[in-house]
């Protein structure tokens, strides 16, 4: 309702289903219908443990990673989390204090978080100034497809470990730059000054496994699109939107994080890195 692209949820809670109670996964649901993305922490227990919101389909999980690429040993992990699950630098971050002054984070998953959800922001820009309406949803599928994999056997532990991936950035921009027209349908407009797209997909994750429509279509790697300009593509739903060629405006992000209670994790992990939630 405040106009936020973008909701960072530093904390969550385990969950031995993974599906989150009626009142939060309504308000997922609200979130996803108003192309709202939600990015939350995995949680620190540092087991094949779920924590929700971050275990919900629609919403972008992030766990660790510390200064050498391996996950911390705070990081919740999972089956769910190898589908919308990546990692980000989460230790030895330097962040700032309340009243001035910094410290060097633990490892814990909610610093690894507003991380990703400021990544998630300036590709949201990114894809304004390619003259193309923002869409968090497309930024989260990229994001999930371009991880970098664990390089070891998939369903070892210390796989499992690396959720879906690690943060591939660069890999992230140039999927956005190599098909600048993606839209929440999957279709690639070539007319970048006067939109046409149909509202029905508009906040939706794009399946980039498959074809986003019976025309023929040039797939390129992961991402499909379509080469016909917007003039002729028909639906019975559509809007037109005017997009300015220089509109520079970042996306809105709005933070949540929990209290500084300190939480011993139930991994039996060093006390060095005994997170702050």
């Amino acid at each position: 309702e405040q106009g936020a692209h973008i909701i960072n949820i530093s904390g969550g809670q385990l969950s031995d289903s993974g599906v989150p109670e009626h009142f939060l996964k309504q308000a997922i649901e609200d979130c996803k219908k108003a192309g709202v993305l939600m990015v939350a922490a995995t949680g620190n227990d540092g087991c094949s443990c779920l924590h929700v919101p971050a275990a919900d389909r629609h919403v972008l999980a992030v766990g660790s990673v510390d200064e050498t690429g391996k996950p911390t040993k705070l990081t919740n992990f999972g089956p769910s989390y190898q589908i919308n699950g990546i990692l980000a630098p989460g230790k030895n971050q330097t962040a700032a204090l309340p009243g001035g002054g910094t410290f060097q984070t633990n490892g814990a998953t909610s610093y690894a978080t507003p991380i990703i959800s400021g990544i998630v922001g300036l590709l949201m820009s990114l894809q304004l100034k390619e003259g193309i309406e923002p869409n968090a949803y497309i930024i989260k599928s990229i994001l999930e497809q371009t991880a970098t994999p664990c390089s070891g056997d998939p369903s070892s532990q210390q796989c499992n470990r690396f959720l879906r991936g690690i943060l591939n950035l660069p890999a992230a921009i140039n999927e956005i730059q190599k098909n600048p027209g993606i839209l929440a349908s999957g279709l690639e407009i070539t007319n970048k000054s006067k939109l046409i797209f149909m509202k029905n997909h508009q906040n939706h994750e794009p399946d980039l496994t498959s074809e986003a429509t019976q025309e023929t279509a040039v797939v390129a790697p992961s991402v499909p699109i379509l080469e016909k300009p917007a003039s002729e593509i028909q639906t019975a739903n559509t809007e037109e939107v005017i997009i300015s060629e220089k509109v520079e405006t970042p996306a809105e992000v709005v933070t949540m994080s929990a209290t500084t209670e300190e939480i011993t994790p139930a991994c039996g992990c060093d006390e060095e890195d005994t997170p702050e939630t």
